[in-house]
């Protein structure tokens, strides 16, 4: 009998469409955060008539933010370059991306889409830190996104 097996999260791949190029340091993120599917609505106030208690409706879902991590690259790459257009030039170029997490095998497990834009790169504190492990800057890059959607392994790429 076959028994579900779980999956380890240390090993994953980011996809953003027309930057990645699985060549360069496009893929070498450590840390992703904020593949969220909770439903979150701004809400307004509704009377109905013949009740005394106003009622909450929904009128827009807010959309999530993808936290990735990685080591400062000194070339540059491709998805920070599509950042810095978003951020210094205010051209916001929505795009496909795809996240995927592998077995030991690089066979892809698990797989999320979404359509995201840069919002913010940050830098880590340069110089030392007491709780810091290493001295490795590091560059923190956040994504607006909506309808994330998990899909089948190998759906799209």
């Amino acid at each position: 009998m076959d028994h579900p097996r779980p999956i380890f999260r240390q090993h994953f791949q980011i996809f953003v469409e027309g930057i990645s190029d699985n060549q360069g340091p496009e893929e070498y993120f450590y840390s992703i955060d904020g593949l969220e599917q909770a439903v979150v609505f701004n809400t307004q106030d509704f009377l109905p008539g013949g009740t005394r208690s106003p009622l909450e409706t929904p009128i827009a879902q807010k959309a999530g933010d993808l936290i990735l991590k990685r080591p400062l690259m000194e070339e540059g790459s491709k998805i920070t370059q599509w950042c810095t257009d978003a951020l210094n030039k205010l051209y916001f170029k929505i795009r496909p991306v795809h996240i995927f997490l592998l077995n030991r095998k690089n066979d892809v497990v698990a797989q999320w889409n979404m359509w995201a834009y840069p919002i913010n790169i940050r830098i880590s504190t340069l110089g030392r830190e007491p709780n810091q492990p290493n001295d490795i800057v590091e560059e923190v890059i956040t994504l607006r996104y909506e309808e994330l959607q998990r899909s089948k392994p190998g759906a799209s790429k």
